[in-house]
């Protein structure tokens, strides 16, 4: 798939074409499988116009794979909280009616210690997976993360998958107990 990838971004049309056939497909079983028959061609279809606008911009070292899948699950996430949001009969740019400003100052420190307790823990049990989130918060790209680790790009999303999990479960656990 680099291949073909490589020879769109070149201006080889015939490539570009088939690379947006091969997305369209997959593209369309994802949202399919994640949002039903209803929405799924035309999230997929959302999806691949912005792959296609915007990949020619994309960065040598970028995964174009990863990138264009981002894409799509971006256009999921957005459909899914713009229907949420309908059903509960809000405004979707306004979920909870809070002034963002105001979270900040009224987080309470127990939640900030209590995260910071989880994250050591986290680091001390699954090494691997704390530097591959701490790389990835940094802002490393995808490809130097997977490099670094010598790790393949699914591998990393499996384990940022586990370590956002783990975390999850560590605060939600210990949050009950105190």
């Amino acid at each position: 798939m680099d291949e073909i990838f490589q020879k769109a971004r070149r201006g080889d049309k015939s490539a570009e074409e088939e690379l947006f056939r091969y997305l369209r497909v997959r593209f369309a079983l994802l949202a399919k499988r994640r949002l039903g028959k209803e929405h799924a061609e035309d999230i997929a279809h959302d999806a691949c116009l912005t792959v296609l606008e915007k990949y020619q911009s994309l960065s040598e070292t970028t995964d174009f794979l990863a990138w264009a899948y981002k894409v799509l699950r971006n256009k999921i996430g957005n459909f899914l909280r713009v229907n949420q949001s309908r059903k509960k009969g809000q405004n979707p740019s306004d979920k909870t009616g809070i002034d963002p400003q105001s979270i900040a100052i009224e987080v309470d420190s127990d939640l900030k210690g209590q995260l910071i307790i989880c994250l050591k823990r986290f680091a001390e049990i699954h090494p691997e997976h704390a530097r591959a989130l701490d790389l990835l918060l940094k802002g490393y790209p995808i490809e130097e993360i997977t490099r670094e680790l010598d790790i393949s790009s699914n591998n990393l999303y499996v384990m940022l998958h586990r370590g956002r999990k783990w975390l999850h479960d560590c605060m939600f656990s210990e949050k009950g107990k105190s």
